[in-house]
């Protein structure tokens, strides 16, 4: 692994990228289950039926400070040589030395449900890569550079 860089392991698309993960990682789970929900605003006479399915890890977003207050980070586009590739880039300079530093969120479903988790400090980049689909775009994976 390349001094001052770490990779933060997201998704199961690791060994396909050549990618190996040292002892600090900042892992989103690949899948998560709903055990139980709240839903308001239901018609009367409708039943929430709880879905037993598994929710699949569908992307990553960074925020400053905890995601409950809203002030998401916009990555900047970056150039990829791969047909079908997207990444995105976010630097995260004076929002990594803030008080409540940088968070990323793991958002699972489609967004129907997110996970959250500070970043360490160091962390001064990330950047993440989704593949073109069939039915849109695949999350594939994220790597973070460090000071």
């Amino acid at each position: 692994m390349n001094k001052g860089i770490r990779q933060f392991c997201v998704g199961g698309l690791l060994s396909a990228l050549g990618i190996s993960c040292g002892a600090e990682q900042l892992i989103c789970p690949p899948s998560t289950r709903i055990a139980s929900a709240t839903l308001t605003g239901v018609p009367e006479h409708w039943v929430v039926v709880p879905s037993d399915g598994k929710l699949k890890l569908f992307g990553v977003r960074f925020y400053s400070g905890p995601p409950s207050q809203r002030a998401e980070l916009k990555p900047e586009p970056v150039a990829s040589r791969e047909k079908g590739v997207i990444q995105s880039r976010w630097d995260f300079g004076a929002d990594a030395s803030s008080k409540d530093g940088v968070w990323m969120r793991c958002d699972y479903g489609q967004q129907a449900v997110s996970m959250a988790t500070r970043v360490p400090d160091n962390v001064t980049q990330c950047v993440d890569r989704y593949r073109k689909t069939k039915g849109g775009f695949a999350f594939e994976g994220i790597s973070c550079k460090t000071e």
